[in-house]
């Protein structure tokens, strides 16, 4: 750097800030239009491409699916059903920490009733969804349901439905 340039540069504090300031200013506008550029925008800010155009939106039809087999082997004994056949038949819609839960429950105290009308997807994830599930009674149940090896969805957890 020249010397007349040097002192003229820092001989004035005021001449100094100017510049440094100039600098930060030139460095932040073109840092923000090489990033704008690189994420899909035009050097006016405005969007140039749709960003969720790639995302990939899980089929919760799997889901829903498991959600309304297990609430319907669930929800009351069938015509004959034992205790005992009751408990194998919802250990395999359900996964191994929920089948060993339900080994504990009495099918007495089930609501006695079935899956009635539509099923509500409350949340969604390519691996997991919670499902609310209407059943004959008038009341619903939230049906935690996981994605267990391929093509293979279980039962997690079920609860009544309240709320949002």
């Amino acid at each position: 750097m020249p010397t007349d340039l040097r002192s003229w540069v820092f001989g004035n504090p005021r001449r100094l800030l100017l510049i440094v300031g100039g600098l930060i200013v030139a460095v932040v506008v073109v840092s923000s239009i090489i990033s704008a550029r690189g994420n899909g925008d035009d050097a006016s800010g405005a969007l140039s491409r749709n960003p969720a155009a790639g995302a990939q939106v899980p089929d919760a039809e799997p889901f829903v699916n498991a959600a309304v087999a297990f609430v319907a082997a669930w929800g009351k004994l069938a015509h004959g059903q034992s205790a005992e056949e009751w408990h194998a038949a919802v250990r395999e819609l359900a996964t191994p920490d929920l089948g060993s839960y339900l080994d504990t429950v009495d099918p007495s105290s089930l609501p006695d009733a079935t899956p009635s009308g539509k099923p509500t997807i409350v949340g969604l994830t390519a691996t997991s969804a919670i499902v609310t599930v209407p059943l004959s009674n008038g009341q619903s149940v939230s049906v935690s349901v996981l994605v267990s090896g391929a093509d293979t969805w279980l039962v997690d957890d079920i609860q009544p439905a309240t709320g949002n």
